[in-house]
């Protein structure tokens, strides 16, 4: 969960740094990011972690804070107040080379022959760290695909989307379904994601109450259509998929604790490759780790489950154990009925 709190901790130093009406001490900063953390729904953290914070600040390229340390207990601000790492000018290097590979990931994938001609430096110069204004940006997932499947074909649709989710624009898809049945659909489209080395488009159409996801691959042809533009829900973000395995969000689905037994065998695989991010502490019974998650049970949560086969048995809730019982007597069936 590192990565995906930081900056909230960083934005919550900025702002208690930059503040001429209040002290902050170290356990004064350490109550406020704690605060902002728990809101979000994420764990605490301790001092030692600010202390890694506050010398990353001083030392990142791109801020360079400036503090004043002074009085006891040491009391932290910025020597200029109107300093604010939200008005850092450009990207560093090392961002600036993160955005070049997602350029150019995207480029092999759907081969755009415009980014060819992008000054990527020109690019990064132009950008700011800590936006504000989230309205005004679109989320597009980007992910190094495996070398042994690339998506070509429904990548070909990329640019067009990218350029219709940019300029906020209703499109026509024809897609062809697994069933080989085509059918068209007018969506609003809001972001692209990559999960299991295909891509997924995610809109939403006036005909639907909830929001349509389409393999990139199943889509026959995408044009702009002129209808009107449904906004995007600020519930759809790039926080969107967190509760779920893959992309599927079951329509009565609830968050709720999934405990697994794994093989003591098999578990160095699951602690390097965890099923979803809200795994927490295994605990060792036996010959056996008992793992509990916070998610949405899904298709693809049930997918990854039996990828594993008898090396993970699924303790709770009963529901998700139910479903997968009814498929193993469906498998036991069709082994029976073979010839």
């Amino acid at each position: 969960m590192k990565h995906k709190n930081a900056q909230l901790r960083y934005n919550t130093l900025d702002r208690c740094f930059r503040s001429t009406t209040k002290k902050y001490d170290i356990d004064k900063l350490l109550i406020e990011c704690n605060k902002a953390l728990n809101e979000q729904g994420y764990d605490g953290v301790q001092k030692r972690q600010l202390y890694s914070d506050i010398n990353y600040m001083k030392n990142e390229p791109a801020w360079l804070v400036d503090l004043e340390v002074s009085g006891w207990p040491r009391v932290y601000k910025y020597k200029d107040p109107s300093f604010s790492i939200m008005k850092a000018a450009e990207l560093n290097e090392d961002q600036k080379v993160i955005l070049k590979e997602a350029f150019l990931s995207l480029k092999t994938m759907s081969g755009i022959p415009q980014l060819d001609h992008i000054d990527i430096d020109q690019l990064c110069a132009q950008l700011r760290i800590g936006l504000d204004d989230k309205e005004k940006r679109e989320e597009v997932y980007i992910k190094e695909v495996n070398e042994s499947y690339r998506d070509f074909y429904g990548g070909r649709h990329q640019e067009k989307l990218l350029l219709y989710i940019k300029e906020k624009t209703n499109v026509k898809v024809v897609q062809k379904d697994k069933r080989k049945e085509t059918k068209e659909i007018i969506l609003s489209p809001y972001l692209m994601k990559e999960y299991n080395s295909r891509w997924y488009l995610l809109g939403q159409s006036k005909d639907f109450e909830s929001p349509t996801i389409i393999p990139l691959d199943q889509i026959i042809e995408i044009s702009e259509n002129d209808s009107s533009y449904i906004k995007k829900p600020k519930t759809i973000n790039k926080n969107y998929f967190d509760d779920i395995v893959g992309v599927t969000i079951p329509a009565e689905g609830k968050k709720e604790e999934v405990k697994l037994k794994i093989k003591e065998s098999f578990w160095p695989l699951i602690e390097t490759r965890p099923i979803h991010e809200s795994q927490k502490k295994p605990i060792k019974e036996g010959n056996f780790y008992i793992v509990s998650y916070n998610l949405i049970p899904n298709q693809e949560l049930i997918n990854r489950i039996f990828q594993w086969g008898e090396n993970i048995t699924v303790l709770k809730p009963q529901s998700l154990r139910d479903s997968l019982i009814k498929k193993v007597e469906e498998m036991k069936n069709n082994y029976k009925d073979a010839h």
